[in-house]
């Protein structure tokens, strides 16, 4: 049975509130890591770790059989379900595990470096630890306890960011992102096995490994080609250009996307939980998506194009000199990621009412596109694979825009017109911070204050654009962060 609007209206707030305090929390600690990190480690570091992230990110992708989705969408048998998802997960987890070590050595050669072999090897260990807790934190996701969730985060953070810098430090090179994060696997999963009560019975549960199974299956196709799509520029560049381009490449694409990666996910893993219990009332399911397209893009958009604004003096002055030749496909990247923030919860609605087979073709017929496109724009450097990720993911975001939206009854241009405002605002900030910047160079500032007044003039101009033009959104922003702020919240 599903919950009162009012009842599922709060705890979304609360999950959302404690994801934001996780999320943030945890990306405060990382940035500050990372610009240690950025000081310290070598562009090639940061590409050797772009090619293991990118093999394993793959390899990865086919323990996401939709296992957990499945037992947070089922409304039926949840200690029977939970029952076959943790078995299921650890067959997975020892197959991967399998499957990483032998395939780090082909890795290894494709890649022309060695050191890629003990990296893989030593994350397929770490994930079959993880499947240990795999279901312990999607029963947490599916009770909406991100209270917990985000307690773990937060600590595993200080742990992991905290242990890159000391290793960064101390002079050990790539294996300053690798140690730690291999090292808190078994941490963590203890840890969620102690906020949740649930254990796993001697029992299989054959019965219900076929449902989960056609479920997942089309989650797992559309995770790896997803997983194609996303990390298919850094397998052909570290192929094409070497380690230090997909360093540098990396560096951009990960800093451009760190609005979709954090605020758009931060709400991404509340309202799936929440979607799945309005499966039998697409209006209400409608409603909800609208919401969350006005929330992201007015939050979002500012930040991507204050990013485009800034990038010039940002990047060297935070993290050195050395990144300067990122900055260009930076811009460039950020373009097509404003498209995708709008975009990217859409799977979501596909998976919620049962049709993940959609996600799965839309990402098949993507692939070849973009896998031509990059190995074209390598002959142009990393300006021009950014360039064609970007002309292509952005058009074919509006496609799977399109079609996800229709299965709620939406059309596309109700969709983007939720957007708009903050389109508009951002854009007119933009221009004001485009503007004040050029007038502040010719004063010679000195770089740290030059940015803070860009920012106070970003923050000023964006917060008048919306008050003057759009007020209803301008009061909804203002609105939800009080309530998320000020209310009280629970697990």
């Amino acid at each position: 049975m599903s919950e009162g609007p009012a009842n599922l209206g709060a705890r979304i707030k609360s999950g959302v509130f404690w994801n934001l305090v996780g999320q943030y929390t945890g990306k405060v600690l990382a940035i500050s890591a990372m610009v240690i990190l950025a000081r310290e480690l070598t562009t090639a570091d940061f590409g050797i770790y772009g090619m293991s992230v990118a093999v394993w990110a793959l390899i990865q992708t086919l323990g996401q059989a939709g296992i957990g989705q499945k037992l947070i969408q089922t409304q039926d048998d949840i200690d029977a379900h939970a029952n076959a998802s943790f078995y299921m997960n650890l067959i997975v987890g020892v197959l991967l595990a399998s499957l990483a070590a032998g395939i780090a050595p082909l890795a290894a050669a494709f890649y022309d470096t060695e050191i890629l072999q003990l990296i893989l090897t030593l994350y397929g260990i770490s994930f079959l630890v993880e499947m240990l807790g795999a279901t312990h934190i999607n029963l947490l996701r599916k009770d909406l306890r991100f209270k917990a969730i985000n307690a773990v985060d937060i600590l595993e953070s200080i742990a992991v960011n905290g242990a890159q810098v000391v290793l960064a430090l101390e002079g050990f090179g790539v294996w300053s992102f690798v140690i730690p994060q291999v090292s808190a696997a078994p941490f963590r999963v203890l840890l969620y096995w102690i906020l949740h009560p649930w254990r796993p019975r001697f029992h299989l549960e054959l019965a219900y490994w076929r449902g989960i199974f056609d479920y997942g299956r089309w989650i797992l196709g559309s995770n790896v080609l997803r997983e194609l799509n996303v990390n298919g520029d850094y397998l052909i560049m570290g192929r094409m250009l070497g380690q230090d381009a997909l360093g540098l490449y990396r560096f951009a694409f990960e800093l451009a996307n760190w609005p979709v990666q954090n605020m758009v996910r931060s709400l991404q893993r509340v309202t799936f939980p929440a979607l799945t219990t309005l499966q039998h009332d697409l209006p209400a399911m409608g409603a909800l998506y609208l919401k969350m397209v006005r929330v992201i893009s007015l939050s979002a958009f500012p930040v991507f194009l204050g990013l485009i604004a800034t990038a010039d003096h940002f990047v060297p002055f935070v993290y050195s000199e050395k990144w300067i030749p990122a900055i260009l496909p930076l811009k460039i990247i950020v373009v097509f990621t404003l498209i995708r923030a709008v975009a990217s919860p859409s799977g979501q609605i596909l998976r919620a009412t049962g049709v993940p087979h959609k996600e799965f073709w839309f990402n098949l017929a993507q692939l070849p596109v973009l896998l031509t496109a990059v190995f074209v724009g390598t002959r142009y450097g990393i300006v021009g694979v950014a360039t064609a990720v970007a002309c292509v993911l952005g058009p074919f975001a509006l496609i799977f825009l399109h079609i996800t939206t229709r299965q709620v009854g939406l059309g596309l241009p109700v969709v983007l017109g939720q957007a708009f405002p903050a389109a508009v605002s951002a854009g007119l900030m933009w221009g004001c911070v485009h503007f004040a910047i050029g007038e502040l160079e010719t004063a010679d500032l000195r770089v740290p204050v030059l940015l803070l007044c860009a920012v106070a003039i970003g923050v000023a101009s964006y917060a008048a654009a919306l008050f003057l033009f759009f007020r209803s959104e301008a009061q909804m922003l203002v609105r939800l962060a009080l309530d998320l702020v000020g209310r009280r919240t629970t697990a």
